[in-house]
């Protein structure tokens, strides 16, 4: 996979998309499997499932939506990397969120 292409790998097949050819993205981090999260609305030092990410994009008239699970901290630094990477590039990341 090159730094223009999103893949997405579900339980059923694999999606791998030209990000040149997506009208939008919009994708919603909070963290890793197993990562201590401290915080006002979360109860302090609750584990994080991993599970609540959020991936949606819109491409042809067509959404794909998924929820996508990132497993740890170093999987984490190379999704914060990858963004870094599209930005530099010029792909609009302001629907982009990392709650870290």
């Amino acid at each position: 996979m090159d730094s223009h292409q999103i893949k997405i790998r579900t339980l059923e097949n694999e999606i791998q998309m030209d990000l040149l050819n997506i009208d939008k993205l919009e994708l919603i981090y909070s963290g890793f499997q197993g990562k201590k999260l401290i915080g006002d609305i979360i109860p302090k030092y609750n584990i994080f499932s991993g599970l609540d990410n959020y991936l949606k994009i819109e491409k042809d008239d067509q959404i794909y939506e998924y929820k996508f699970l990132v497993e740890n901290e170093p999987q984490e630094n190379k999704l914060i990397e990858l963004i870094m990477i599209w930005e530099n590039l010029g792909y609009d990341i302001s629907n982009i969120k990392i709650n870290k």
